[in-house]
């Protein structure tokens, strides 16, 4: 679905250490024009996988996803919103262990109503939330580029 969407794809997640396709399905999305944002919470109750979502950040924000992170509080929801009409609610993060491991289950719906709904639920999250920007992205601290450095090849493990 994130090949052909066309107006946005808006995706949340507890966690995120995404594999190489779903990687590139939401660059290409970005760099065809779609709104692709990206909500995560910037606090978990594990705090590596923090780092092993920033690790990938750079990499999307430079095709022009946008990412939130969320503040007032853990974010634990997973949830996309894709065009007006797709929903998609469960318990799976977008991680190798939630889609391959934990037997999780997200549901996809068909619905312009609830998609309204959500749209509305979202757009408060984002506001609430700090945007990351590129140009202050690139200039963070040695420390913490060797952190994300350091857990990523972890991520399928986490």
């Amino acid at each position: 679905m994130l090949d052909t969407a066309r107006r946005r794809v808006w995706l949340t997640a507890g966690y995120f250490a995404p594999k190489e396709p779903l990687l590139t399905a939401l660059q290409l999305a970005a760099g065809r024009g779609v709104d692709v944002r990206l909500l995560v919470s910037e606090k978990s109750d594990h705090p590596m996988l923090v780092n092993v979502g920033r690790s990938y950040y750079e990499e999307l924000l430079r095709f022009g996803v946008k990412i939130y992170e969320y503040e007032a509080g853990i974010n634990h929801s997973k949830v996309a919103l894709i065009d007006d009409d797709w929903l998609m609610v469960g318990s799976a993060n977008f991680d190798v262990r939630s889609m391959r491991l934990n037997f999780e289950l997200n549901a996809l719906v068909r619905d312009r109503a609830r998609a309204s709904e959500l749209d509305c639920v979202l757009t408060n999250d984002f506001a609430r939330s700090s945007r990351i920007a590129l140009d202050e992205f690139v200039r963070r601290s040695r420390i913490q580029r060797l952190k994300e450095s350091l857990v990523r090849p972890l991520a399928p493990l986490l």
